[in-house]
């Protein structure tokens, strides 16, 4: 709760991802890019019990559309471990390719059509 009340970055936009049943199963977020207003990181977050059933897919879609076409973004990108197979599934889902490799990271980029 302290995280949401006192954000470390209050730049960073954060959603909740609810199920049908209107539990909080994880989030998603846009963190604007210091250096470029046209340049956004996405991010997220989903409870163990729910992995595998969509939700970051379905949402990651949704959040791209509203920096895209609401908040006036150009690029997302994502900052992912190497060994987190489960996300770089996600971002090669969502259309993210690899851009980078640097100190154990992947960085992925998608830029808007």
């Amino acid at each position: 709760m302290e995280s949401i009340l006192n954000p470390a970055n209050p730049r960073r936009l954060r959603f909740a991802i609810r199920n049908n049943d209107r539990v909080l199963v994880g989030s998603v977020n846009i963190t604007p890019d210091e250096d470029n207003p046209q340049r956004g990181e996405i991010g997220y977050y989903l409870g163990e019990e729910f992995i595998g059933k969509g939700y970051i897919t379905r949402a990651g879609k949704a959040l791209i559309a509203y920096a895209f076409e609401r908040m006036g973004y150009r690029t997302m990108y994502a900052i992912v471990d190497d060994q987190n197979h489960a996300s770089i599934k996600v971002l090669e889902r969502l259309g993210f390719i690899k851009t980078a490799h640097q100190d154990g990271d992947f960085t992925y980029s998608l830029d808007k059509e």
